[in-house]
């Protein structure tokens, strides 16, 4: 019985600590300002909603939509205030994005597929 409550918790563990990961990983990116970063992470199709302009991109059509974001707002830091799980099981991120031309709301929900953890919506609000 200890066995199979250890071993359950190192999986849950990892599980955690995989999507840790790729959340530090979300926020060198953003604090970079790099699509193509960002990218790495991205699923094979992407929710991206800026300001409520809202569409599902390819992969690489979504790192161009970043790219152009990143180019007329120049980050200057990102911060995560929030990570939880949603009912239906994703994880999600919420954090603060400073820019040369204002402030964002960021938040980001992690997949899991093939033992992997990936963006499936991203969404950015402008704070002002």
């Amino acid at each position: 019985m200890k066995k199979l409550i250890l071993a359950a918790l190192i999986s849950i563990y990892s599980l955690f600590a995989f999507s840790q990961s790729v959340t530090e990983h979300m926020v060198t990116a953003f604090k970079m300002g790099s699509a193509k970063e960002l990218a790495k992470n991205f699923s094979t199709s992407v929710d991206i909603s800026i300001n409520d302009n809202e569409d599902t991109y390819s992969k690489a059509k979504a790192e161009k939509v970043m790219k152009d974001f990143f180019n007329a707002h120049q980050p200057k830091s990102f911060s995560i205030i929030h990570q939880g799980t949603s009912k239906s099981g994703l994880q999600y991120s919420i954090g603060n994005l400073e820019t040369s031309s204002g402030s964002f709301r960021v938040s980001f929900y992690l997949k899991k597929t093939n033992d992997s953890h990936y963006i499936q919506q991203l969404r950015i609000d402008s704070d002002e």
